[in-house]
């Protein structure tokens, strides 16, 4: 088993390029931030809460759901490694390699609020067009993958989706005039939150499968 999984994993030689590769880009990334003029580096290396002078706990639930993006994307990526490793469940590859993209793609919006902030106020972007642009690139992979959300837990995936709906079109689904600006806020983003822990659950579910069965397909054909 362990020389069937050596034969087909990375070579030490092409990670170490890779590293290098990454270390090099963050140093020519750090240098370029401190020859930089346009914005003091202090704002762009220090943490959020103690430039602003605030609390550490202000967005703890943002930063939360922030990390299980992350954590959602790198769950995603080794999985669709591992499998590539066992040369076994290409579509289930395929399919991890896409929703770890779309994770990443949506916990960096997240991170820089740029459906709510970046595109609408630098680039002149509406909101709605950003959140419509990702449902019109969310579809197509939902019905290419749409075996692998039926194989796997897919009321958790619905349920995760149902959430991240609900928060997104809360002032059409709920009158908000009655509700106090906490209750508001903590309904809308509440339903954020849960959808994001969901997806992730429902990823590193769909991965440790994804791996168990590449296993199981490879000792099989060993024998």
């Amino acid at each position: 088993m362990a020389i069937e999984i050596a034969t087909h994993s990375p070579s030490t030689k092409k990670y170490l390029k890779i590293t290098t590769l990454l270390t090099t880009l963050s140093i020519f990334s750090l240098a370029l931030i401190g020859m930089q003029t346009a914005v003091p580096v202090a704002l762009l290396t220090r943490d959020p809460a103690a430039i602003a002078d605030h609390p550490f706990f202000y967005g703890a639930v943002s930063n939360i759901g922030i990390q299980l993006w992350t954590a959602t994307a790198a769950v995603c990526f080794m999985g669709a490694a591992l499998v590539h490793a066992f040369q076994t469940a290409k579509e289930q590859k395929h399919f991890l390699l896409v929703f770890g993209c779309f994770s990443a793609i949506l916990g960096l919006d997240d991170l820089f609020m740029l459906h709510e902030l970046v595109f609408p106020k630098n680039l002149g972007i509406g909101e709605k067009f950003v959140l419509l642009a990702y449902i019109i690139a969310f579809l197509p992979c939902l019905f290419r993958f749409r075996k692998q959300f039926l194989r796997i837990q897919p009321l958790l995936f619905l349920l995760s989706i149902t959430l991240f709906a609900s928060s997104v079109g809360f002032d059409n689904i709920i009158p908000t005039n009655n509700l106090s600006k906490n209750n508001t806020f903590l309904i809308e983003d509440g339903f954020k939150f849960l959808g994001i822990l969901l997806w992730f659950l429902y990823f590193t579910w769909v991965s440790v499968r994804s791996v168990l069965m590449s296993v199981d397909t490879l000792l099989a054909d060993r024998h």
